[in-house]
């Protein structure tokens, strides 16, 4: 699936098996504390801004619309958890 705006062709992959469902978010998210409590803050890797800011506010509100559960590469090993919605803003719940 597109991830725009981080870098040209950026994507994601949706992955499946049975009910189970993960969704790699590849660099679409850089932190698990500030791009998920602040995506409209602008970091030098993302190619066009707005529309990356665009894809972050889009990310959190399906995981915590939905409970998607969600593999970032830059999030603290091992990467797997969910989007939270909390105290008006988002927050990111690793697996144990």
């Amino acid at each position: 699936m597109p991830l725009d705006g981080h870098t040209p062709g950026h994507s994601g992959f949706a992955i499946t098996s049975g009910d189970e469902r993960l969704l790699y978010i590849g660099d679409a998210l850089h932190s698990a504390v500030i791009s998920v409590r602040r995506p409209e803050l602008v970091n030098a890797w993302d190619n066009d801004s707005d529309t990356a800011i665009a894809t972050r506010r889009s990310l959190l509100e399906r995981g915590a619309g939905e409970g998607q559960r969600y593999y970032g590469v830059h999030f603290p090993y091992p990467g797997l958890g969910r989007i939270e919605q909390r105290d008006g803003g988002f927050v990111w719940t690793p697996e144990p």
